[in-house]
């Protein structure tokens, strides 16, 4: 004799569920999109949609952005890529995930923004920036080779260069400059034309920093051309009044100029012949390309 297995329909519990959360999310509500995410997680623990939203309202409303940042942006996106058999829909989901995601880095930075002193020894990586990097390395590794994942990565790193940028420049920082100097060559895998963002605000020549036109020109403030600059300026220009007087000229206007007219390709092309020969010339005679630190000098 055969026992009775009485199967019971819950697709319409699980659908009012998926209702409420939506609605919950679209008014905002943490606590209650909170508790039917939970709810439909413990449902379904491989679903993405409850996964991700189940951990992003725990940041807005238990502020558990550590476990977020280390943990669970990268769960989410593993769900999307071991659960979601259909491209379309894999895109769909992980553009939604990066889009979320990428709103609270810019929460946070609007909070940092302006708050926070430029120290030397300030080396944290704030919840911004660390929220970009992770959203785009977790991103580019497991959707790499979709071109739609790689504009999302590019652009999220872009975002954490420019944010953490104001934290390193003028600094004689090595660790600071390798994070941008990394994140700098993994943006040009995907966008070449890419050069570093530059600070117009942030030209107090007594720290040795800029060299604007150049760093605009070769992409970099760490490149062989670029040291060979910053070295000159520092070991000759500085050590002499008139040589100072031009650097302070310099960085009147370039970040202005740079500001203008560096994304430009005409702009480019018009500095990098001159500076080239310059370049080749100052190697001739003697200076260096090899890694450089700037160096203070006296006005």
């Amino acid at each position: 004799m055969t026992d009775n297995v009485v199967k019971i329909d819950r697709t319409d519990e699980v659908e009012n569920l998926y209702v409420l959360a939506r609605r919950a999310r679209e008014y905002s509500d943490s606590t209650m999109a909170l508790k039917y995410y939970e709810m439909l997680l413990l449902k379904n623990p491989t679903d993405w949609e409850a996964v991700f939203y189940f951990d992003y309202f725990n940041v807005l409303k238990e502020n558990r952005i550590d476990y977020f940042l280390e943990n669970g942006i990268r769960l989410a996106l593993e769900v999307v890529k071991n659960n979601v058999k259909d491209r379309v829909e894999q895109k769909k989901a992980y553009t939604e995930i990066a889009t979320k995601t990428i709103a609270l880095a810019v929460v946070w930075h609007n909070e940092f923004d302006g708050g926070e002193d430029i120290v030397e020894n300030d080396m944290a990586i704030r919840n911004d920036v660390r929220c970009a990097i992770t959203l785009g390395d977790n991103v580019d590794e497991l959707f790499g080779s979709d071109p739609e994942a790689n504009e999302i990565s590019q652009k999220v790193w872009k975002k954490a260069v420019e944010w953490h940028h104001p934290r390193f420049i003028g600094l004689n920082n090595e660790t600071e400059r390798f994070f941008v100097q990394e994140y700098f060559l993994k943006i040009k895998k995907y966008d070449p034309s890419y050069s570093m963002p530059f600070l117009p605000n942030n030209t107090d020549s007594s720290k040795g920093c800029g060299c604007y036109v150049a760093t605009c020109v070769y992409g970099s403030y760490d490149c062989p051309e670029v040291w060979t600059l910053r070295r000159y300026r520092d070991n000759t220009l500085g050590s002499t009044w008139y040589g100072r007087a031009f650097i302070r000229v310099y960085y009147a206007v370039s970040p202005t100029l740079v500001k203008w007219f560096g994304d430009t390709k005409w702009f480019k092309k018009l500095w990098k012949g001159r500076l080239d020969k310059m370049v080749d010339k100052l190697k001739s005679s003697g200076v260096e390309d090899t890694t450089y630190q700037d160096k203070s000098w006296k006005k």
